[in-house]
């Protein structure tokens, strides 16, 4: 059997050469197997979960790269580049497997830090970047996104991240070194001391503040135009707050880490003073739920998504919503069986295909389910956790993909039923799903 090795290449000349196949590929195992040396083992007495999980780290270590100015999360193939909100999110779920992800992902996302405003790019002192582009047109300027800020959540989850990462491991060092809570929470604390009413907008604006060019229309978790319930989008002057507030003021748990007992003690006043505004500004008691966002008038736009379950995530939901959100969660208009849709069922902008309008994000599962741990909703989790493994179960490579469709789950229908809705063959016996 005659073996053909071939190699392409888009670089100049000055490229070394190639290693030889089969020593390149010893050579990544080897990389892979550094890689995972120091990360948290779990093993359990299900095969098909050990494949799970087995795939989940793999595919992490394929994704993450290592720069001199930390790590960073690229998105293979298509978003081969650094996100703020991917890299934070993915370093808070990893903090118990591998906290050093979370180290490197400060590391660079202080290096990028916004240092003067820049309204092209949706820049002030302080934000956490959003995108980075360092293709052509991105180096050029001809789009906005060389480096991009338009982000409602990157700078809290940054000193979020930093809150949670110093309590496991104790690294203060690195903190300091990433100026954790200094620029990026200096810039929440200048925002948020604003008087009057727009205090929960002018903290977590939903739009870009310079005047209107290219980059994102929305700055919610959903990168989306928000919507009422009527299926109309919101005044386009709106200050959307979205469902990103934090009750235990993670910049009070900082200061105090570096002496500054005073500021820590003012910031944890204003968390609570914070949290008692969100809530009489977002819930809505004929939905059961927190609305999706404020308009420009600052109405609540009455629609029921699963940020509300991020909401209890972050930890600003009032203890006795708590149970009232987790049984809308569940319900069929939202649990399909597989997961939660990011919009319930029945909303004028229901599409269970939609990007964002319906379909099923196992990351955005992944933080309801800890939410709902975080209020002692343990029911709700074990049906969230046994949704997304029988999906994984489902996949090719065992892999969970970045989100599927939102159809409900029926019985003798499996994968397919996730992405297209099933068709039954004439005279073929239907298979049970797990």
């Amino acid at each position: 059997m005659r073996r053909l090795y071939q190699f392409a290449s888009c670089d100049d000349e000055s490229m070394p050469a190639p290693r030889p196949f089969l020593r390149g590929l010893r050579s990544a195992r080897r990389d892979l197997r550094q890689a995972t040396r120091n990360a948290t083992t779990v093993e359990t007495g299900n095969d098909i979960f050990n494949e799970v999980l087995c795939r989940s780290m793999s595919d992490l270590c394929m994704l993450i790269t290592d720069t001199p100015r930390g790590l960073t999360l690229r998105g293979i193939p298509w978003y081969s580049t650094t996100f703020g909100r991917d890299g934070l999110i993915t370093a808070m779920q990893m903090l118990a497997f591998r906290p050093q992800f979370a180290r490197g992902v400060l590391r660079r996302l202080a290096a990028f830090q916004a240092k003067e405003d820049d309204p092209v790019n949706d820049a002030q002192p302080g934000k956490i970047l959003h995108e980075m582009r360092q293709r052509r047109d991105g180096v050029l300027r001809e789009v906005p996104f060389g480096l991009y800020y338009g982000s409602v959540d990157s700078t809290p989850l940054f000193v979020m991240l930093a809150g949670l990462y110093a309590e496991r491991t104790g690294d203060d060092a690195t903190i300091v070194r990433a100026v954790a809570g200094d620029r990026g929470g200096a810039r929440l604390d200048r925002r948020s001391r604003r008087r009057g009413r727009r205090r929960l907008h002018r903290i977590y604006s939903a739009r870009r503040e310079g005047p209107r060019q290219p980059g994102l229309e929305g700055f919610l978790r959903r990168d989306l135009p928000c919507r009422r319930a009527a299926g109309r989008g919101a005044d386009r002057a709106r200050r959307g707050a979205g469902l990103r507030l934090r009750r235990e003021a993670p910049r009070g748990a900082l200061r105090a880490r570096m002496g500054r007992e005073e500021t820590a003690r003012a910031l944890d006043s204003d968390a609570a003073r914070l949290a008692d505004a969100f809530e009489a500004a977002f819930w809505c008691p004929e939905l059961g739920t927190y609305a999706l966002a404020l308009d420009g008038a600052k109405r609540p736009c009455r629609v029921r998504s699963s940020n509300a379950g991020q909401v209890l995530f972050t930890g600003i939901c009032a203890p006795e919503r708590a149970a009232e959100i987790a049984h809308d969660l569940m319900r069929p208009h939202f649990f399909s069986g597989w997961g939660i849709r990011t919009i319930a069922q029945g909303e004028a902008r229901y599409n269970p295909m939609s990007y964002h309008n319906g379909s099923i994000w196992p990351h955005d599962n992944a933080l309801i389910a800890l939410g709902l741990a975080r209020y002692g909703q343990k029911r709700a989790v074990e049906r969230i956790f046994q949704g997304l493994f029988d999906t994984a179960s489902y996949m090719d490579l065992r892999r969970l993909p970045e989100l599927f469709c939102g159809f409900t789950r029926r019985r003798g229908r499996g994968r397919r039923s996730i992405r297209w809705p099933a068709r039954r063959r004439p005279g073929r016996a239907r298979r049970r799903s797990r």
